[in-house]
């Protein structure tokens, strides 16, 4: 009985102590946060809905990471630079708001559960930004790119085998692995496509990860693929209008890119079922975009526009801080049946859980996104390119379904504002940004000057 005793407080001991040696870690370690952050979160919140250990060891680790990134913010903070005041004022405003939605998810009997799992995806959005700042100063640029690569590929394999699944066409659960992200392998497609149009160093290796991610897309027959090329168009055009679009990076991402479909797209036409199947998801396109298409082409759009109707319902009821994170919508299938879920594929669903209150947080935050890129973005780069498409992606998925449900999406936007900001922070360390004379930066609104941007670099060298 005693031994049992000994070794029971032996194992809280050792737990304890392994604790501290992790928590210091992850003070003195950034890249060991931004990994325990990513491939953290990649790993648990995949699972099921429930609140498992596994879920309640990885929010504590955020917890601290959150907090260890902003004292070193605060470092920065304290030399008065604008960009970080900005983005805390942004971030502050929707987490505020989050956290106040649990005053109206508990009244309305959604639940502590459900609520907690409901808003993870908008405590990230209000909080990534400002640790994007903390891994722009102290992450090499280089790791950044590695992992956001390793982190959008294994999303994208991940949503691939999910649909492949779903239609009984590949039955390895490599989903549970990982959670399925179309706007984190969006955001990873982004950033290639940029640095295709933009980069100046590995075209052929960025052409290469492009095609295989649109292949990987292509071979489900989700028709939202097409989507994934919004924003090569986006970058193209941004590229274009600064005179920096050149033909033959072009014409080696057009031709990589048909050279890897026609390898991709030959392996499954060899399947036989799988090719059948892509075939007429691809054949129905016009169907869907055609009148009254939701009832004659396709359940899944329908039950989107029953989705949409029940969270325009639940908006109407409570116009001003909605019903609260947590709510069931509940929506009739095609088939007649009733379904119900908290999260839906609905564009109206930040609406439905936080009313104008979440909608006026999220302007809030991405207006202050936007002031700081204004600030320190530099005009024709890659890591500006890679924002730009990317935010054109997120305006194309919209009518597909709600961007802050995805969780990817917030992680995406962690790595593209680190990878912006990142050519400042890292410019003596790196060599990445070159001489005055290399680069040109962003034009300023009215009242900003070019004093205000080298302030910017300044005080965010420290640390």
């Amino acid at each position: 009985m005693g031994g049992a005793v000994a070794h029971s407080e032996l194992r809280v001991v050792a737990a304890g102590i392994a604790g501290i040696v992790i928590v210091l870690l992850l003070i003195v370690s950034a890249p060991l946060r931004i990994a325990v952050l990513v491939f953290g979160g990649l790993a648990t919140l995949q699972s099921t809905q429930t609140l498992s250990s596994a879920k309640l060891i990885y929010v504590l680790l955020v917890s601290i990471i959150v907090i260890v990134s902003a004292a070193r913010v605060l470092a920065i903070h304290s030399r008065r630079s604008p960009g970080v005041t900005t983005i805390a004022l942004g971030s502050s405003l929707l987490l505020v708001v989050t956290v106040l939605s649990l005053g109206v998810a508990l009244p309305a009997g959604n639940g502590m559960q459900a609520w907690a799992r409901d808003v993870v995806s908008y405590f990230f959005l209000a909080l990534f930004p400002l640790v994007a700042i903390d891994f722009a100063r102290s992450v090499h640029r280089v790791w950044l790119v590695r992992l956001f690569t390793v982190a959008g590929v294994v999303t994208a394999g991940s949503f691939t085998a999910a649909w492949l699944s779903r239609r009984g066409l590949f039955l390895l659960p490599i989903e549970k692995l990982a959670f399925p992200s179309f706007l984190l392998a969006g955001g990873l497609l982004s950033y290639a496509f940029a640095q295709c149009l933009l980069g100046r160093r590995k075209l052929l290796l960025w052409a290469f990860l492009s095609a295989g991610v649109l292949l990987a897309f292509a071979v489900t027959g989700t028709r939202s693929t097409g989507l994934m090329l919004v924003p090569l168009l986006a970058t193209g055009v941004y590229a274009a209008r600064g005179r920096t679009l050149r033909a033959g990076r072009v014409g080696v991402l057009v031709a990589t890119s048909l050279l890897v479909m026609i390898g991709g797209f030959a392996a499954v036409l060899g399947s036989g079922s799988s090719a059948s199947v892509v075939g007429s998801r691809l054949a129905s396109i016009p169907d869907v975009v055609g009148s009254n298409a939701y009832r004659s082409a396709d359940p899944s759009v329908y039950e989107r526009s029953q989705q949409t109707e029940d969270a325009w319902s639940a908006f109407l009821s409570a116009p001003i801080l909605g019903v609260g994170p947590g709510h069931v919508f509940y929506w009739r299938a095609e088939s007649g049946k009733t379904k119900s879920a908290t999260s839906i594929d609905s564009s109206l669903s930040l609406l439905a859980k936080f009313g104008f209150a979440g909608v006026i947080g999220v302007v809030g935050l991405v207006w202050s996104m936007f002031a700081v890129f204004r600030v320190a973005a530099v005009r024709g780069s890659p890591e500006l390119g890679a924002v730009i498409g990317f935010t054109a992606l997120l305006a194309a998925y919209i009518p597909f379904g709600s961007i802050f449900e995805d969780k990817g999406a917030s992680f995406a936007l962690l790595f593209l504002l680190a990878l912006a900001l990142a050519p400042r922070t890292l410019a003596e360390r790196s060599g990445f940004q070159g001489s005055d004379k290399q680069q040109k930066r962003v034009p300023f609104p009215r009242g900003r000057t070019q004093h205000a941007s080298k302030h910017w670099s300044l005080s965010c060298r420290g640390g």
